[in-house]
């Protein structure tokens, strides 16, 4: 029996890297994932633009970090403004792209969250589709890209309930929260997310009617008035390495005598009494910002500006942080008020503004049972969206799988007759099992080949696997266990094994070898007796391919962007192999 308590950690060579790189490289080798809440890696959908440097050295290390497979990642090649577009190019340009990937992939049913990387357009004008009649005032039509891509079914049939302050059918209790003068009376439910999950008003899960969603955030916006590329690194670095470590912290909600903050006051009891209740401390405090306080583990305010560094206040890794405003999420270089990419900076783990003006309307920003919903246990994301009634114009940026308050318990999953590096042939058995915390029983196990789901096994089963429907060579299994709760915690362990019932073998080199800047040419070389061609990819895109059993292209490093990757080489023919991925790190100089 091989017991793993988390994955394998994946390791390049990083000595003699500049400063800022080897930060980042130490975060991601001191980081181990035990237990996801309602949502893990194989859920979630990268989104990279191919033409921007930014946005691919951040997602080739979120993508490292997270473990995300290649398969859920999308290169798209955007050439539109990276500040606005229009609804069609959201339609044409990006969505389609998206969900024609997902098919062919065959992953639409595995992915729960879309994620974009930095310099894609954060906000996305719908005016045009809803010129007749027109919204009133406090529903202008201009979309944030999170809000548009969560609530995409509206969006993709110009449905007018994109804009209705009620859209959010996966918020919780929405009779109570919708009267925010009613004192509420019952704790506050959380419940994990999937995106074939149907939902009727309140937060009520049915079997076919109910609306369906796509979670979603931007990892950073690093254009305007957003961050840089190395701060996006080091606030996205922090918010994994805080994981399930219950910060030892005070969440804060603050209180003025304005529309800003008086809009959400009502609900700042419940929440510090429900927060207490689970051993987290909360408090309630007048003033702009909690002057001088180093603890910060959550932030709730209404202020247009605020001076986070002459307030000397600290923000612990893995906190919500927002402040209802109008143009937090307006990120133009000459926008006013203070944005909300000024947490982000401060270390914050997720932070949220509107792309419009909001008109101080609650249901457009997050409730303070978002600090209740991350006490449970549950992701970043997860608690954005069941704290928001109307999102269309809150931009979300952050990590969406952040999770400080998951149970420090790491879940234990088993699997009998298999190990790591193992070589396999014809039909194997294996048992996969799980422990979870207060020996809460799985609900099922999901089967992942290569990052594709391929089957869902109840509590018990054997597992008879005919590994020749596989191609020769390298994959790599995940088995999820996902915990029978509300929440829906994961525990997963993921394994290489080499596959070898035809005797074919690849041999798969790059030059150079480890890391590269990103002016070096990169020479991938590979052969295979008897294939009629070999492909190179990266992120399941092709980076090139040569007809017979044995060559070589160039790759410009560049291409591949600055960060970790890892490149493919398959071998195609009446008997495919898969060579093992080959691993660079591109650095820049300086």
């Amino acid at each position: 029996m091989i017991v793993f308590h988390n994955p394998r950690i994946r390791r390049f060579a990083w000595i003699g890297a500049p400063v800022p790189w080897i930060i980042a490289w130490l975060l991601c080798l001191s980081h181990m994932s035990y237990v996801r809440a309602g949502g893990g890696p194989e859920n979630v959908l990268v989104v990279v633009n191919r033409r921007s440097e930014s946005s691919k050295t951040i997602a080739n290390h979120y993508i490292f970090w997270r473990r995300i497979p290649a398969i859920n990642v999308v290169h798209i090649d955007w050439n539109g403004d990276i500040e606005s577009c229009s609804a069609d190019q959201f339609r044409n340009n990006l969505w389609q792209p998206i969900r024609d990937a997902m098919e062919l992939r065959g992953i639409e049913q595995q992915i729960d969250y879309i994620v974009y990387s930095s310099d894609f357009p954060w906000r996305i004008n719908f005016t045009h589709d809803f010129q007749d009649p027109k919204p009133p005032q406090q529903c202008t039509p201009w979309l944030s890209i999170t809000g548009a891509t969560y609530l995409w079914k509206y969006a993709v049939s110009k449905d007018p309930k994109l804009l209705k302050l009620d859209s959010n059918h996966y918020l919780p209790n929405s009779r109570i929260l919708f009267d925010p003068g009613k004192k509420a009376t019952v704790a506050t439910p959380s419940q994990g997310f999937r995106s074939f999950y149907t939902w009727e008003p309140g937060g009520k899960r049915v079997k076919a009617g109910g609306a369906s969603y796509y979670l979603s955030t931007m990892l950073a916006v690093t254009s305007g008035r957003g961050t840089r590329v190395d701060e996006s690194l080091k606030y996205l670095g922090q918010s994994i390495r805080a994981d399930q470590i219950r910060p030892r912290g005070t969440i804060y909600l603050m209180q003025r005598n304005e529309i800003r903050s008086k809009v959400r006051h009502d609900r700042f009891q419940a929440t510090v009494d429900e927060l207490g209740s689970l051993g987290i401390r909360a408090e309630i405090l007048n003033g702009t910002l909690p002057a001088g306080k180093e603890d910060i583990a959550g932030l709730m305010l209404g202020a247009a500006t605020f001076d986070l560094d002459q307030a000397k206040v600290k923000i612990l890794p893995g906190a919500i942080c927002d402040h209802l405003t109008s143009f937090g999420g307006i990120l133009l270089k000459d926008a006013n008020q203070t944005p909300l990419t000024e947490f982000l900076r401060h270390g914050a783990a997720g932070a949220s503004g509107t792309v419009v003006e909001p008109l101080a309307i609650w249901q457009k920003f997050p409730l303070p049972s978002i600090h209740v919903h991350y006490a449970h246990g549950c992701s970043l994301a997860e608690s954005f969206y069941q704290s928001v009634a109307a999102p269309f114009q809150l931009l979300i940026v952050g990590d969406p799988l952040c999770q400080p308050w998951a149970d420090l318990s790491s879940v234990a999953v088993t699997a009998d007759g298999i190990e790591p590096e193992q070589t396999v042939e014809g039909v194997i058995s294996f048992r996969p099992n799980a422990r979870f915390p207060k020996a809460t029983p799985p609900m099922y196990f999901d089967l992942f080949f290569d990052g594709k789901r391929t089957r869902r096994i109840p509590p018990g089963q054997q597992i008879n696997l005919d590994t020749r429907i596989l191609a020769d060579g390298f994959h790599e299994l995940r088995i999820v266990a996902v915990e029978a709760s509300l929440i829906e915690r994961q525990g997963r362990f993921i394994v290489p094994v080499h596959v070898d019932n035809h005797g074919h073998r690849m041999e798969f080199t790059i030059t150079p070898r480890g890391r590269a800047s990103p002016d070096t040419t990169l020479t991938l070389s590979a052969q295979a007796e008897g294939a009629e061609s070999i492909v190179f990819t990266h992120h399941q895109r092709v980076l090139g391919k040569i007809t017979g059993s044995q060559g070589t292209i160039q790759v410009e490093a560049a291409e591949l962007g600055p960060g970790p990757s890892e490149l493919y080489a398959t071998a195609i023919g009446s008997h495919s192999v898969a060579a093992k991925p080959l691993q660079i790190l591109v650095i820049p100089d300086g």
